[in-house]
């Protein structure tokens, strides 16, 4: 009998079979250790993060994610304890297409123009990009698409040419599907920042159905707030953060924090904005930053003494942790 804890919003769980295996489901964010004392397997989503904090104490010998993206699973310390894991990367790709396509029959005038002949940006061809691309061309729309790491340099794909980045910015409808990317040759976190961002302009739209993080949010806060015209977006995710009707207060309080930001030198900088800002575990950052764990506790330290220093007469007023 295997015995498995698995996020009760995974589809399909009821199809198991009850003689083969002991089932007990749980709220993803409510996934604790205690749970996991007598399990053999654990099967979650992107919002359970496991790590050695989840883990510890558990005999698990198998960890499985109903996701494309892996930044909520600590996979070194997986390998170390020789846990096997697996993820589920184009399985829910027609899905997410069908979200696009929704997106813009809700906004209506993007799929008009479309239709009449304005293009469509897709940033990242893998699954998702490449379907949404192959049924986009079916529609009869004009496609532009950019993934570096299918090539260096503009190339075909599936019909398709591969451009720059920055020359998809010009498009009617820029939809971003990039895996999640901090470090390497063509990092994607925060692949819209304030440069692209500023390319931009009504009545072009942005869809998100990447992970957040591929969007500099504070940015495109400010975005909101300065521009008359703001762009119609859409995103797959709820934001918790104050809205729009709330920016033109916390504009000032924004400033602040990026200008604290910028001062840090890139690697403080980046390790507090994947652990305070994008919510990753110590663990998962660290994996992604291609650091150990102690090493970038070590710079959490010194980035949080940077901040106090720059942030210490306002701290108060800051929607930041007290440092």
């Amino acid at each position: 009998m295997i015995r498995l804890v698995a996020d009760e919003g995974i589809a399909g769980l009821d199809a198991l079979p009850g003689e083969a295996i002991q089932l007990t489901t749980a709220a993803g964010r409510e996934i604790a250790p205690p749970l996991l004392e007598q399990a053999d397997a654990l099967w979650v989503r992107s919002v359970t993060p496991v790590d050695a904090g989840l883990l510890r104490d558990s005999p698990l010998r198998f960890v499985g994610t109903a996701t494309a993206g892996v930044e909520h699973i600590d996979r070194a310390y997986l390998r170390a304890r020789a846990i096997a894991f697996a993820a589920a990367p184009g399985a829910n790709a027609n899905a997410v297409v069908e979200y696009v396509l929704a997106a813009l029959l809700a906004l209506d005038r993007p799929w008009t123009d479309l239709e009449r002949g304005e293009t469509l940006g897709i940033v990242g061809m893998g699954a998702v990009g490449r379907r949404l691309a192959a049924v986009a061309g079916r529609l009869g729309w004009r496609v532009r698409c950019c993934d570096p790491y299918l090539g260096a340099r503009a190339g075909e794909l599936d019909g398709v040419v591969l451009e720059p980045f920055a020359a998809l910015l010009g498009c009617r409808v820029l939809s971003l599907h990039p895996s999640l990317l901090v470090q390497g040759r063509w990092p994607s976190h925060h692949l819209l920042d304030e440069s692209a961002l500023a390319q931009l302009h009504a009545p072009q739209t942005l869809i998100n159905t990447a992970r957040g993080s591929v969007v500099d949010n504070r940015a495109l806060d400010m975005h909101r707030i300065r521009r008359a015209d703001p762009l119609p977006e859409g995103f797959d995710m709820e934001d918790d953060r104050p809205g729009a009707e709330a920016g033109l207060a916390l504009s000032r309080r924004d400033e602040k924090v990026r200008a604290a930001l910028d001062t840090l030198p890139e690697r403080q900088r980046m390790a507090v904005m994947l652990c305070y800002f994008e919510g990753l575990s110590n663990a998962a950052a660290a994996e992604m930053l291609g650091l150990h764990l102690k090493a970038l506790e070590s710079l959490l330290v010194r980035a949080r003494r940077r901040l106090r220093d720059a942030l210490c007469d306002d701290r108060d007023d800051l929607l930041l942790p007290h440092v």
